[in-house]
């Protein structure tokens, strides 16, 4: 097993120091005035204006280029994002309800 560098640790330990003590509750906003997009069109301009339009997604989406990066599996980690997005987008859209 190969022994991981002081710097990696660091940011290690870093990342898991924030998960656990800067908890922040995920607010689900859209960029159409809180309401679901009605049109295709409208679901496209919601989904660009996420990170812009919350911190919590902005954060979100860096901390899933850095989980990239330190993974080295850039493309099978955003398309396994994007097909999980999108899994997500279709059951929200569904009208079902899932217990907190």
């Amino acid at each position: 097993m190969k022994p991981i560098g002081k710097r990696r640790l660091f940011l290690e330990i870093f990342a898991a120091a924030c998960a656990v003590f800067l908890p922040l509750g995920a607010h689900a906003h859209h960029a159409m005035g809180g309401a679901l997009p009605a049109t295709a069109f409208e679901g496209f301009v919601s989904g660009l204006a996420h990170p812009v339009i919350g911190l919590d997604h902005f954060l979100f989406v860096v901390a899933l280029g850095v989980a990239c990066h330190l993974l080295g599996q850039r493309i099978p980690s955003i398309a396994a994002f994007l097909v999980a997005a999108l899994a997500g987008t279709l059951f929200h859209v569904q009208p079902a309800t899932l217990p907190h």
